[in-house]
């Protein structure tokens, strides 16, 4: 089988270097030629997959309009090749192709998910949802959580600031949140978030991104036993009117 090649830039940008391919329009970053190549090699080779997979056109080049090539030359570094090499397996069965799960699970940093991301939101939201959600499992990770809760709780600080982002066009942290875990801890944090006025466009904005469970509520609901019987009523209370709310929309 042929192996597809595809023209691709390195560009000058503020306090790093990005990658663009332009013949699929798919870009990745970071602070040294050579990640950003690899990245951006890793990002083609996902969305290639997920093109043929979602019977899809692959080509998807770069607006001419939006070229660096033919807009800002002098911001180009080198143009190089990516050659995207794929395998076919021919069995009796019906092909399928790779749940899209698996294309998610290769993405090995938070950086990936979030531009994997953004390379598919158009053509396939399902599957931007996913990167998203696993960018906030491994920011959650890296902070070496000893139990299952803390983890938990942790990746619901990250969706948190998910949702602040998503809201504001930018990125936010919760500074608040994590002004209460450095004092109270990551369990005692979140003992007192569920203690704060209630926020429905929150977890709306959180149900929208298929990380509804990752609310806090819904982390105290599942570890009853860490938190208080006042938290724990008072999650399974917001959580029924959510419910309440939403069937009231629909």
């Amino acid at each position: 089988m042929d192996t597809p090649v595809f023209d691709a830039v390195l560009l000058r940008e503020p306090g790093r270097l990005s990658a663009l391919c332009l013949d699929v329009d798919v870009a990745s970053s970071a602070r040294t030629p050579a990640l950003a190549k690899k990245r951006l090699a890793e990002a083609v080779r996902g969305y290639v997959e997920t093109a043929l997979a979602g019977n899809l056109p692959v080509p998807r080049p770069v607006p001419p309009d939006e070229n660096p090539v033919l807009k800002s030359p002098e911001d180009v570094v080198e143009r190089f090749a990516i050659r995207v090499r794929l395998s076919v397996s021919v069995e009796a069965t019906d092909a399928k192709a790779p749940p899209a799960d698996e294309r998610v699970a290769r993405l090995e940093t938070p950086e990936e998910c979030d531009q994997f991301a953004l390379n598919v939101q158009d053509r396939l939201p399902d599957l931007a949802r996913g990167a998203r959600r696993r960018a906030v499992e491994l920011r959650a990770a890296s902070h070496g959580a000893k139990t299952a809760a803390e983890q938990e709780a942790l990746a619901a600080v990250y969706a948190y600031e998910r949702v602040l982002s998503e809201r504001r066009g930018r990125t936010v942290r919760a500074t608040r949140t994590w002004q209460m875990i450095a004092r109270h801890g990551i369990i005692g944090a979140v003992e007192r978030a569920v203690n704060r006025p209630v926020d429905p466009v929150g977890y709306t904005a959180l149900a929208e991104m298929g990380m509804q469970d990752l609310a806090f509520e819904t982390v105290v609901l599942r570890h009853r036993d860490l938190f208080s019987p006042e938290a724990v009523a008072r999650s399974s209370e917001r959580l029924r009117d959510w419910r309440r709310r939403k069937d009231q929309e629909q």
